[in-house]
């Protein structure tokens, strides 16, 4: 074999070599887990922006781990060093922002009580207004949600029973999250269908131009917000696509609410009564060490 041929030979093996080390090295040091906060915005008036509906998306590095979806219901109880007692909802209103606005509140400060509540570490944040998500879901090109049995009863003048077939606009699938009262309906009712609605948002996600007009969505409105570290992301993305052979898709996602149950508690800075989902610690804790 002359030297041209053994050169070429083993140029080949070299950047065959380099490949599979290069796979290596993002599959070992690529985050096993990428966790994405979502926050909607309930902002009314003049009043600060309270946080509405709250999910944490925990998506696995490996194909064969199922995504993860958390309900956090906007009245947890949470103990804070600096704040005290306080709902979940209320960090959102509380403390410094960072902007002059109303329309968003104060996601640091949410992040920070998420993480403290299910030790863990979040590596995304993402915020949106009712308007907002309504034109998000445009954007995308529909929501959907499964068949409920009609209540009988309107919300803001629409049967929500009647959107639940086919894909929904924007505006459609805004009114089915809004819904929780009509007909015995409750907050949890209303979290079960937000979270059938973002994640069939999320599955459809994968068209490399939809990803860029979502993302310029987020960098020109000021009803809509998107913070992440862009290298761990990066390096979450390559180990992901390796561990999962290319594949885009996440497949199905297995879901839950905090585990506890509802009471009412004197709480000093309303001076009064207040109902707070009351986590089950124990259970709580199982659940995050299962999933996160």
């Amino acid at each position: 074999m002359n030297k041209r041929k053994t050169f070429i030979i083993g140029s080949i093996i070299g950047f065959i070599a380099i490949g599979f080390l290069t796979m290596f090295f993002f599959d070992v040091i690529a985050p096993s887990q990428y966790t994405v906060l979502f926050v909607g915005s309930d902002q009314r008036g003049t009043e600060r922006a309270r946080s509405d509906v709250m999910f944490i998306v925990t998506i696995p590095k490996k194909a064969d781990a199922e995504p993860f979806f958390l309900s956090i219901p906007r009245d947890t109880k949470v103990e804070h060093e600096e704040w005290g007692l306080q709902k979940m909802t209320h960090f959102y209103v509380l403390g410094d922002r960072p902007d002059d606005g109303k329309l968003l509140g104060n996601i640091d400060l949410t992040r920070t009580a998420v993480e403290d509540l299910l030790d863990i570490k979040i590596d995304a944040t993402i915020e949106v207004t009712f308007e907002s998500f309504a034109e998000i879901v445009d954007v995308i090109g529909g929501a959907s949600v499964s068949s409920r049995a009609s209540t009988g009863q309107k919300f803001d003048g629409v049967d929500t029973a009647a959107l639940t077939s086919g894909a929904l606009s924007g505006e459609e699938a805004l009114v089915v999250i809004r819904d929780r009262f009509t007909g015995g309906r409750s907050d949890f009712d209303r979290q079960a269908d937000a979270r059938e609605i973002l994640r069939s948002l999320i599955t459809q996600v994968k068209d490399p131009a939809v990803i860029k007009e979502v993302l310029a969505y987020f960098k020109d409105s000021d009803q809509a917000r998107l913070d992440f570290k862009q290298t761990k992301l990066i390096r979450f993305l390559i180990g992901a696509g390796v561990s999962r052979k290319g594949k885009v898709s996440i497949g199905e996602m297995s879901e839950d609410t905090i585990p506890g149950q509802g009471g009412r508690i004197y709480t000093p800075d309303f001076g009064k009564e207040l109902y707070y989902w009351i986590p089950d610690e124990e259970a709580l804790q199982e659940l995050v060490q299962e999933h996160f």
